[in-house]
């Protein structure tokens, strides 16, 4: 098998890679919109560095901060996908099709540095094997299509430990190490955790002048991040301001600040509700990170929905049986470690854990020719045909899926917003609209998730001209579906009652989407409610008095 593989080596890495091309076009094609405000959040950086705008966001929303500005420091993303795309966009001028076309380019990189890692360690066969099924995994479609930095990071990781697996680290590669993990840190927080990884590894492999080394590293990190440090330290007052660092072992992930009146604080769940409390978040956080390798994340209805990876690990197992599989292992548990365990402190999506899907998945195809020679071929062959069978139902959800309608009313009504309303005047056009926000280019209140009686206040109290609503609000802000529901089949609204401030003034063309004009004062007491239960996201604090 091993010659077999070196024969064919050479033409079957560029056949499964162009494969995987040929996976992903359809589904690129058929989602024209971003998924997700990272993903548009990254296109609104690029745009707005292109006018001259730096780091910044128009969107706001209530659980973060406090700010009435239209125009803030963006403090929940990270600054590279948006360089590459602004430099993309500098080429082709603002656009989703080539910021796509750019995450294609990331995710096929991507895979090359899966395989070259895998085959470092494992072998050509168990190589070919872990790119063939990165080639169909759900969440590399997806995020080969969609210009998010889960990606470049990946990438950007796997180079590290290519790099690293050195019998003794010199100096210049302690500092190319340094700029990479850098890099991965411009691209993603969890780089930060990946530093500490790094940095233990040189000492552990430095040789005589190993702390030297670990400072050099370490110095050439910091030197490579000290640009977006200084950013955060002028924008926020802190080098590694993250918002999304707020809500580690907090009450719940949507914590707003509102209400105690403060923002949220790591371990917010220890102070307010005490150990058992904790002690159950990180139970449930240890099995939402064991789901690649049991469940999988299908029961979470994502559209790139991730299939249980448990063959993966039962092969695993089988492969570090072998000392040496087990030896050339320590560098990935490494890395791999800390930033699992942050995950556990943190509720987050499956698509987090990219980097241990790969490093399953590899370590799993590298048991299979173990599998063979014990077992036999119809074994082998067998175990093949299960590991692959989890992946047909959320491969085949993700090539059926389409958000092309949605797109065409987000466009249209994204084109009316920017044609009718003044450079500083607010909007809400959450969820399918504020995706375009680095299209209209308009201050952008998220709607909300509150009762009415604090949530119009709110959109009045911070100015806003129109409300959007599209066929997916009602479905994301529940306590607005007795004023708007779609028929059972999603074809026409079957209610729309909205309150006497709001008058209609545009449709789209399919008359799924409306847009409101607030033309009215929102009535003191408005749908009030007697006593609200403690509920951690408030748009107006406790008191309903103003920002």
């Amino acid at each position: 098998m091993t010659r077999l593989v070196e024969r064919w080596e050479s033409l079957l890495v560029p056949f499964l890679l162009v494969f995987s091309i040929l996976v992903r076009i359809p589904v690129m094609v058929r989602h024209p919109l971003p998924a997700g405000d990272g993903v548009a959040s990254n296109l609104e950086m690029a745009v707005n560095l292109s006018q001259g705008e730096g780091f910044s966001t128009m969107r706001k929303w209530t659980l973060y901060d406090d700010s009435m500005d239209g125009i803030r420091p963006e403090g929940n993303r990270q600054p590279a996908m948006a360089v590459m795309l602004l430099a993309v966009f500098e080429a082709t001028g603002p656009g989703f099709l080539p910021a796509q076309l750019l995450a294609l380019l990331i995710g096929t990189l991507c895979l090359v540095m899966c395989w070259m890692w895998a085959r470092r360690l494992f072998g050509g066969t168990a190589a070919l094997l872990t790119l063939a099924f990165l080639s169909v995994t759900p969440v590399f479609v997806w995020f080969s299509v969609q210009p998010d930095s889960l990606l470049l990071f990946t990438a950007a990781m796997f180079a590290v430990l290519i790099l690293a697996d050195r019998e003794e680290i010199g100096f210049p590669l302690s500092a190319l190490l340094g700029f990479l993990v850098g890099l991965s840190y411009l691209a993603r927080t969890q780089g930060m955790v990946l530093v500490l990884s790094i940095g233990i590894w040189i000492l552990y492999r430095g040789g005589s002048r190993r702390v030297i080394k670990a400072l050099l590293f370490g110095s050439v990190f910091l030197a490579t991040c000290a640009p977006w440090l200084a950013r955060n330290i002028s924008a926020f007052g802190s080098p590694t301001h993250t918002q999304g660092g707020q809500f580690l072992v907090n009450e719940n992930h949507w914590a707003a600040w509102e209400v105690r009146e403060t923002a949220p604080e790591p371990m917010d769940m220890l102070r307010f509700q005490g150990p058992a409390a904790v002690a159950s978040y990180v139970a449930r956080g240890v099995l939402r990170v064991l789901e690649p390798v049991t469940t999988g994340s299908l029961h979470r209805g994502e559209i790139f929905g991730q299939p249980s990876l448990v063959g993966f690990a039962i092969l695993a197992l089988l492969a570090l049986r072998d000392r040496k599989t087990r030896e050339r292992m320590l560098l990935p548990v490494i890395a791999a470690v800390p930033p699992l365990l942050l995950l556990v402190l943190h509720e987050h999506s499956g698509r987090y854990l990219a980097f241990f899907i790969v490093m399953v998945t590899a370590l799993g195809s590298s048991g299979l020719p173990v599998l063979r020679r014990l077992a036999g071929k119809s074994a082998a062959y067998a175990a093949l045909v299960l590991l692959l069978a989890p992946f047909a139902y959320p491969l085949g959800a993700l090539l059926s899926d389409s958000s092309a309608e949605r797109a065409r009313d987000a466009l249209e009504i994204s084109e009316w917003i920017r044609s009718r309303t003044l450079e500083d005047e607010w909007v809400v056009t959450y969820p399918n609209v504020e995706l375009l926000i680095w299209d209209y280019r308009r201050p952008t209140l998220t709607m909300p998730n509150d009762y009415e009686m604090l949530l119009w206040p709110c959109l009045q109290e911070h100015g806003v001209r129109y409300v959007v609503v599209d066929p997916s609000l009602p479905v994301m802000r529940p306590r607005l579906s007795h004023r708007w529901m779609r028929s059972a089949d999603g074809a026409e609204w079957q209610l729309v009652d909205p309150p006497p401030f709001l008058e209609e003034v545009h449709r789209s063309s399919s008359g799924s989407t409306i847009v409101y004009e607030m033309t009215g004062v929102v009535p003191e007491g408005f749908m009030a409610v007697p006593s609200l239960p403690r509920d951690n996201m408030r748009a107006l604090p406790p008191s309903g008095a103003a920002w």
